[in-house]
């Protein structure tokens, strides 16, 4: 452990447990390091996340606060800190010396308990060091980038002052001219709970607002000081008589508020708890992200929002970001629920007619060479278009069955996208939509090619006329390979494949016409 001392030593100490009544178990006290001219008022250590062999070390003296991190020794006879405090070298925040009768002190928050966040092992801590200027709190950073931690801490650190904390009142009700003096401070999760003459002042450290302002001793009454236990979360004032546990309640429900109204959005998001709460700061953080022209980001965050959807769409048209609002449409329509289907399939039939667009100007790019507005190369947009291609297919996947048939047919066709159209039929394995597509381009390959995958007996008795008056062998090797084919439908393809080839009907064989058929000599 680390012990500090009036004189200004800090001390490790290293105590082991024995079960011999008369032996020794400290192992060894030593000075470790030494603040000048002062006492020691606080100290913390802190192993930093990621980077277990490091640990944080903040030293509080009456006008110094020194931030030590780096390497630590292994427990032995030369000390587990002392490698740290010989080897770095502090970042120190000074103040001017105050009143000798100041009290000082150094505080952290408590742990953060269950319930607290989704996440509550990544929460960075909060530090508050009360000075005769006021309490200099900030948060205890968490990074592996230990070189220039002490310096990130104090920059983002900041002084709440003394001034700010509201004169005790007279009996007649008036605020005494003169501030009173503080003698003793806590940290809660986001509260600066503060003892001044019997009353104990509760101030949000992220605003400054007082939010308690409550006496509790009576005059004269001696008090000990504010304690907190940083394990349970709870906040104690002890007198030479009596114990006071000054009891937080939700304290942290307005904090996404705070965070809203300093467009920390990402903050305000997590401690948000109630749908209305998390839409109101989606909503401010699309808003925001919109000023700042960053529709794509404003798209992912609109798209959580219950901003009216209209004007959010009507948004991207006006600023002719189509990424920005097929991005919108794609989240909208991923937390729509199953049973809104109609306006799934709008939604999803728009996306389609985005996509094909944003694909033909793609192609359009690559074809002319031309580069686009923003300096994308034409190697560059060969990757973006096969990057949107890969999305579509995925889209379409996905939400195959919001999408109408018939409907992205003719918006696919329409704008001539060939490989897009046929993934679609694929996807929702409209085969007959497939040769028939084929069959009518007179791409025969193509068409055996899908045909070979069918089993469907009907496809074979829809198609095989027109197959067998163009690929005739091809056609029937791949008959002879179902089983389930009815010899005697084929017959009109057979008759119609004789008329046009002209080989005498003697010629024409069926052999086991259960199973197979040979267009050759019996």
């Amino acid at each position: 452990m680390l012990v500090g001392a009036a004189d200004g030593n800090v001390y490790e100490v290293y105590i082991e447990p024995t079960t011999e009544f008369y032996k020794r178990d400290e192992k060894y006290l030593k000075s470790v390091f030494k603040v000048r001219d002062e006492p020691v008022v606080g100290l913390w250590t802190d192993t930093i996340p990621g980077r277990p062999e490091s640990q944080r070390v903040l030293v509080a003296g009456r006008t110094k606060l020194f931030h030590f991190v780096g390497k630590v020794g292994r427990a032995g006879s030369e000390g587990i800190f002392t490698k740290l405090f010989e080897g770095e070298s502090p970042t120190v925040h000074e103040v001017p010396a105050g009143p000798a009768q100041a009290i000082a002190a150094l505080s952290i928050s408590p742990e953060p308990h269950a319930g607290y966040t989704t996440d509550s092992a990544t929460i960075e801590r909060a530090f508050a060091w009360l000075t005769s200027h006021g309490v200099y709190h900030g948060k205890l950073l968490n990074t592996t980038e230990v070189a220039d931690l002490g310096r990130k801490v104090y920059s983002e650190a900041k002084l709440q002052p003394r001034a700010q904390i509201p004169a005790s009142r007279t009996a007649g009700g008036r605020a005494r001219m003169s501030q009173d003096p503080v003698q003793s401070m806590v940290l809660s999760q986001w509260h600066i709970l503060q003892l001044v003459e019997g009353r104990v002042v509760a101030m949000n450290r992220l605003d400054d607002n007082v939010v308690l302002d409550q006496t509790v001793l009576e005059q004269g009454q001696s008090a000990i000081g504010l304690f907190s236990d940083m394990k349970k979360n709870t906040y104690w004032l002890l007198t030479t008589r009596e114990i006071f546990e000054v009891v937080v309640t939700d304290e942290g429900r307005d904090v996404w508020k705070i965070m809203l109204r300093s467009q920390q959005f990402e903050a305000a998001s997590l401690h948000a708890k109630t749908s209305a709460q998390k839409d109101a700061v989606a909503t401010a953080s699309g808003d925001h992200l919109v000023n700042k022209g960053q529709y794509l980001e404003a798209a992912a965050v609109y798209g959580r929002s219950t901003k009216p959807f209209e004007e959010v769409a009507l948004t991207f048209i006006d600023k002719g970001d189509p990424d920005a609002l097929r991005k919108y449409l794609t989240t909208k329509l991923s937390l729509m629920k199953k049973g809104a289907t109609m306006q799934r399939m709008m939604v999803a039939t728009w996306l389609v007619e985005i996509y094909m667009s944003k694909l033909n100007t793609l192609d359009d790019t690559i074809t002319t060479k031309a580069e686009l507005a923003d300096g994308v190369n034409t190697a560059q947009t060969q990757t973006q278009l096969s990057v949107i291609r890969k999305e579509y297919q995925d889209f379409v996947t996905k939400y195959k069955s919001d999408l109408d048939r018939k409907t992205v047919y003719e918006v696919v066709s329409s704008h001539g996208r060939e490989e897009e159209l046929l993934f679609y039929a694929t996807t929702i394995n409209d085969y007959s939509y497939m040769l028939a597509y084929w069959i009518q381009r007179e791409r025969w390959k193509e068409s055996l090619d899908v045909l070979k995958k069918q089993t469907d007996p009907e496809i074979y008795y829809k198609y095989s006329t027109v197959l067998m008056s163009n690929v005739p062998v091809e056609l029937v090797e791949i008959m002879m390979r179902q089983t389930n084919l009815d010899a005697r439908k084929l017959i009109p393809a057979l008759l119609n494949y004789n008329k046009l080839a002209k080989v005498p009907l003697n010629q024409v064989c069926l052999i086991n016409p259960c199973t197979a058929i040979m267009l050759t000599p019996c």
